[in-house]
């Protein structure tokens, strides 16, 4: 179920939440499909989370969305899954990465490497949706928009990573997300597998963000 999505935290996060690897929000289990939304207000230059590998070679996906408001139209954002065994990224990607990520103490494990995927520019269609998600988006106002029928939400899909394959069972690594522009926004990030699971018992986060974000897909408006 695309638009089933368990919530990885009690409210939306924003400021120092989930900075660093060493601040990371887990998730408890990436075998199902887990939502959160964060805001961005450059206290941090990016929003980290981190997983147990359940199995070798385990197919990961992250993806990312915000409210469809004229502030956001400029908003891209990328996605880096940084752990043992993945290829070691190139120079020139290294140092395209924000410094703060650069400078994270995460780099310092041996054997660490990194899977990066970026944000499209051009936005003005859906062809940088996976096969899944592409059966669940169209074009609505010259941006590709996810409808989401529980919330009756709407959002402009930034990023699609699917099949990421995490090679090591039981090793941990982190998903980190950041703005391409150091500027504050909204985004919606979505992670884990396509997999629901509404019933099983897990520890929900509680975020230490004191923003009051009621209306986080802005129904009410810009």
């Amino acid at each position: 179920c695309v638009q089933c999505h368990r919530n990885l935290l009690t409210k939306p996060s924003c400021d120092s939440d989930y900075g660093s690897s060493q601040t990371a929000l887990p998730i408890p289990d990436p075998s199902i499909s887990w939502y959160l939304s964060h805001y961005l207000d450059c206290t941090h230059r990016a929003v980290w989370m981190n997983f147990t590998s359940p199995a070798e070679n385990f197919s990961f996906y992250v993806g990312l969305g915000t409210p469809p408001m004229p502030r956001f139209s400029g908003l891209r954002a990328d996605a880096l899954i940084i752990g043992p065994g993945l290829p070691e990224l190139s120079t020139t990607d290294l140092e395209s990465l924000p410094s703060e990520v650069r400078a994270d103490p995460i780099w310092s494990g041996t054997g660490m490497g990194a899977i990066l995927h970026r944000s499209p520019a051009d936005q003005s269609t859906c062809a940088h949706m996976g096969t899944v998600m592409a059966g669940e988006t169209t074009v609505k106002d010259g941006r590709c928009d996810f409808y989401e029928p529980f919330g009756k939400t709407h959002s402009w899909r930034l990023l699609d990573a699917d099949n990421n394959l995490i090679p090591q069972k039981d090793g941990v690594y982190f998903v980190v997300v950041w703005l391409q522009e150091h500027t504050s926004g909204k985004l919606g990030i979505a992670l884990g597998t396509w997999v629901e699971n509404f019933v099983s018992p897990f520890y929900i986060a509680a975020p230490s963000c004191s923003r009051s974000i009621l209306d986080w897909s802005e129904k009410m408006g810009d």
